[in-house]
């Protein structure tokens, strides 16, 4: 879409097009319901600014891309409730502007080079659920991080770039390795709301062991009954259960 004011995708499946499944070129809209299989990006999103409001990408499932999501030179949205499976990540490249990631499943293989979220600038990251890879976020300025469950990362789970100034609001979140939280103690130390566990108690995480290609029982990342994570977010943020 080019310069077309509002744009809304939806119950698409897209899939190997020639280079990117969808692409805002000043433009906006909103993506749903979507699938994203073995393309070059998923969603690309490009010097969209202050001409309108966030790109909305809601419900769709990315699996195995090459790039997931990328917003490019001033770009925004709002990335909620998506499943985003095998390679792929979310990266803002250019100057970032407020986007919100919320409720969101990362599963990258095991041994798999990246980070599920990289680059982004003055985000809200809360509620999301990021299983394997080599780190989980890549920390940049001005990043509120909050209520996330980080499970089974090689290296770290947050990965701090060399960034002068900003602030970080990074608390409530679950890590499985309390050794391999973060690559900067001087930016971020754990405190009393972090919780530490070697299990968060998912229904069915097949990934935890599996290498290659989709698991043959499928997954389950809700939590069981007497997992640690229940009852210990941020209190004023609330899940759809309260």
């Amino acid at each position: 879409t080019y310069h077309t004011p509002y744009v809304i995708l939806e119950n698409l499946h897209l899939e190997r097009t020639i280079q990117d499944g969808v692409f805002y070129w000043f433009a906006t809209g909103e993506v749903r319901n979507c699938i994203f299989r073995n393309e070059d990006k998923g969603i690309y999103v490009q010097e969209l600014a202050y001409r309108g409001p966030d790109v909305i990408i809601e419900n769709n499932l990315f699996y195995y891309n090459g790039q997931a999501i990328e917003l490019y030179a001033w770009s925004h949205a709002k990335i909620l409730n998506n499943h985003f499976v095998g390679t792929g990540y979310l990266q803002n490249t250019g100057t970032g502007l407020s986007s919100v990631i919320k409720n969101n499943l990362f599963i990258t293989e095991i041994n798999t080079y990246g980070n599920a979220i990289l680059e982004f600038d003055n985000a809200t990251i809360e509620n999301n659920t990021i299983i394997n890879g080599w780190y989980g976020i890549e920390v940049t300025k001005n990043c509120r991080v909050r209520n996330n469950i980080f499970h089974n990362q090689i290296y770290h789970a947050l990965n701090f770039r060399n960034y002068t100034g900003g602030s970080y609001d990074i608390s409530y979140n679950m890590y499985t390795d309390s050794n391999r939280v973060s690559t900067d103690t001087t930016r971020y130390r754990a405190d009393s709301t972090d919780v530490f566990c070697a299990d968060p108690m998912f229904v069915n995480n097949p990934y935890q062991y599996w290498f290659i290609g989709p698991p043959p029982g499928g997954y389950d990342y809700h939590l069981e009954a007497y997992s640690p994570a229940i009852d210990r977010g941020d209190p004023m943020i609330l899940d759809k259960d309260g």
